[in-house]
């Protein structure tokens, strides 16, 4: 199944859109009304922009713990499992 194929059938999960759409005015609706809710996930208060955080480290985390539960697959070695725990509590 190549990637076109998963998008595809991603796109057709109408439910999706349905709890998607309230949730983004929701949060639209807050931010126009809520400067300091805007500038915090801005990261203003950093001084650096929050997003890598938000999206690079739990990215980062989950493709860490697929990778240890594939070597403790192949290789049988238990000891992974307390690696692959920690990513994907961080």
């Amino acid at each position: 199944m190549g990637s076109q194929s998963i998008a595809n059938i991603i796109d057709k999960q109408n439910w999706i859109d349905a709890t998607s759409d309230p949730v983004q005015k929701l949060v639209k609706q807050t931010l126009r009304q809520s400067r300091p809710a805007k500038d915090f996930l801005h990261g203003t208060w950093l001084g650096h922009p929050l997003h890598p955080v938000l999206t690079d480290i739990p990215i980062g985390a989950w493709t860490l713990a697929m990778l240890l539960d594939a070597f403790e697959a192949m290789s049988g070695r238990a000891e992974l499992r307390a690696g692959t725990d920690f990513a994907i509590g961080a």
